[in-house]
């Protein structure tokens, strides 16, 4: 019966090799996880409906001895081993907040947000891996900390090395990335996709020196660019370099740089910018720049900067695409400047994950624990179901006639075609056969609320997916149970 259930199988690959000092504990951990992935909630109280299984969750999460960090490698390593059957996957990098309520500062919060107005919640900084089309295989590696309450003054920030800056969260979660791709799957390559916040000297250097993996980052500077005598001589102090009269910048390279081609891609609708078919114009040029540091030595690297910019596309009101990317990936064609271009657009895969996770279908931000160490344990778990969330919805959206078996058990869909049929409009026609993965999801969609893309706006998303999901549970265990009470009465 548990072979056919779909997030139990799920729930063992992730979850069932993490090392947590006790068989019982992991095995708590996986039926925690199978619950969750059938009942996804911001609140441990809504995922689990008995008091036993509320009341073993809530000591799970609350035993000291379990570690947060050993659920992060064990699901981090889940995730590489699972990664191997590819040339290369694609890491985005990204740090976000949540924001959870903590009005009397007595959980041992954090700040998020700005200082002044008290916001409290946990920082975090996620490796969201995806398959090179963009398919999310889950969460890669997490960094997570309590940001201090003590607001520090300019002179200070500038005095602090790499380690006293909250750049060393993302450095660390390249490093424990790529280590375990390294230890699972020793075959593929990680190509970690980063945007301007992570345009910094000490992160530069560090993917600059990574052998064997590939980098992109969006450029937030203009950066200055060595020439030739510069590179054949010895690396001066950072004030020579301004005061140069022949000093050059990457703005002064790209000017002088031809374009290669266009490309054509589609921009997701967001916040303040509406979805378009946008064609961009490329650039291409591959400078020595100056990776200065107000603290150390200064450097100089070698890299590939990939100049993206929309023409003629741009809606009235709206800034164009521009993107500078930086990276490691060998360009010698516009093919290969292409696909720098389209492999970070898949970078806004994590922002959909971050909808999911927060706010969207698992809403950790509404968790009551009371205890940072307890809500990291169970953002950590819903991450993981977010991803799973994720990459049901974009495998209905990119591999439609795929049987809806294969992220559904067979009771799910069951209870699926059951409640359709109950449901349906009075011009349609639900067959008993086994529907597709797309059919099953705009299904279970529709249950959850969706009224279809030209109200809603596009396809189903993350919430009528999990009100769906939420509305067939009860059906699929009858379903479980019926067929469970007929296997033993043929005994």
């Amino acid at each position: 019966m548990m072979e056919a259930d779909d997030s139990w199988e799920w729930a063992r690959d992730h979850f069932g090799d993490l090392e947590l000092g006790d068989a019982r504990r992991t095995a708590r951990i996986v039926e925690m996880a199978r619950t969750a992935a059938r009942r996804p909630a911001g609140r441990v109280l809504d995922v689990y409906l008995t008091s036993a299984d509320r009341q073993g969750a809530y000591d799970f999460l609350e035993n000291t001895a379990v570690k947060s960090a050993a659920m992060v490698d064990g699901i981090g390593l889940a995730i590489a081993s699972n990664s191997q059957v590819h040339p290369y996957v694609l890491v985005s990098v990204d740090g976000s907040s949540l924001n959870i309520v903590d009005r009397n500062d007595s959980k041992g919060f954090g700040v998020v947000g700005n200082v002044s107005r008290s916001g409290r919640g946990l920082k975090v900084v996620t490796a969201y891996a995806l398959q090179p089309d963009g398919t999310p295989l889950g969460v890669l590696d997490q960094q997570w900390w309590l940001r201090s309450k003590t607001k520090v003054d300019k002179a200070m920030r500038r005095r602090r090395t790499t380690e006293q800056k909250e750049t060393r969260y993302f450095n660390q979660a390249i490093l424990q990335s790529a280590r375990r791709l390294e230890g699972r799957a020793p075959g593929t390559r990680a190509w970690f996709l980063l945007d301007r916040e992570s345009d910094r000297h000490a992160t530069l250097e560090l993917v600059h020196g990574m052998n064997g993996h590939w980098f992109t980052i969006r450029s937030n500077h203009n950066r200055r660019v060595l020439n030739r005598s510069e590179r054949s001589g010895p690396l001066h102090h950072r004030r020579i370099f301004r005061n140069s009269p022949r000093r050059r910048f990457i703005d002064d390279v790209l000017h002088r740089t031809n374009v290669q081609g266009r490309l054509h891609l589609d921009v997701p609708a967001r916040p303040h910018r509406q979805g378009r078919h946008a064609v961009l114009s490329v650039r291409v040029a591959a400078p020595h720049v100056w990776l200065y540091s107000q603290k150390g030595p200064a450097s100089a690297a070698h890299m590939t900067l990939v100049e993206a910019r929309e023409v003629r596309t741009t809606p009235r009101g709206e800034k164009p695409v521009h993107w500078r990317l930086w990276t490691n990936y060998p360009v010698k064609t516009f093919d290969d400047a292409k696909l720098v271009v389209e492999t970070y657009a898949k970078r806004w895969r994590i922002e959909d994950f971050h909808k999911t996770w927060k706010s969207g279908a698992c809403n950790v931000e509404a968790c009551q624990l009371r205890s940072a160490e307890a809500a990291i344990k169970w953002a950590t778990i819903m991450a993981s179901v977010a991803a799973r969330i994720e990459r049901l919805k974009h495998r209905s959206r990119t591999e439609a006639a795929l049987p809806a078996s294969v992220e559904l058990s067979e009771y799910e869909i069951q209870a699926l075609i059951f409640f359709k049929k109950k449901y349906k409009k009075k011009t349609e026609t639900i067959p008993d056969e086994m529907p597709t993965l797309s059919q099953a999801v705009t299904w279970l969609a529709e249950i959850g609320g969706y009224t279809g893309p030209r109200v809603s706006g596009g396809p189903p998303g993350s919430i009528t997916i999990r009100r769906g999901l939420e509305h067939i549970r009860p059906g699929a265990l009858i379903f479980e149970s019926i067929a469970s009470e007929s296997r033993k009465k043929k005994r």
